[in-house]
């Protein structure tokens, strides 16, 4: 997450440097800073809020409180290829006769490969390279 609220230093920053520059009116006419206040003020609130939007878009990545089956579990990285549409995980059972069980039960569930979305992934890798041969050539031919 805290690569993620790495843009919001900047306002926070710039607000925090007008906060201590702002220095409060000496004589009843003089001006009282209310700009150099109202852009602190917005400042503040959009570094807020990217900070807000950085916890948001990461709470997916945190790590809940462990409980009896997730401490049963071993779970790998994300292992889905760059096309996946969703995240895949390995999970491995740390308990041998559990393990036996668990598959016996679910032995209609298990994961076979799919062979015709294993030639849909190549079409697209396929039309990808196509796609960049073209574009090479047309800019070779527009760059002359």
């Amino acid at each position: 997450m805290l690569v993620r609220c790495f843009p919001a230093v900047f306002p926070l920053g710039f607000a925090v440097f007008l906060l201590t520059t702002i220095e409060p009116p000496a004589h009843p006419g003089e001006a009282t800073g209310g700009f150099e206040r109202g852009l602190t003020l917005v400042l503040g609130l959009s570094g807020a809020g990217l900070v807000a939007y950085a916890w948001w878009d990461t709470r997916n990545c945190m790590v809940p409180k462990q409980t009896s089956v997730t401490l049963a579990f071993d779970f790998s990285p994300d292992i889905s290829d760059i096309l996946d549409h969703a995240r895949r995980r390995g999970y491995a059972m740390r308990d041998p006769s559990f393990a036996q069980a668990f598959t016996a039960l679910n032995r209609d569930r298990l994961w076979q490969p799919n062979p015709a979305a294993e030639r849909a992934e190549k079409r697209v890798w396929i039309a990808c390279a196509i796609f960049l041969a073209l574009a090479a050539i047309a800019a070779a031919v527009l760059n002359r």
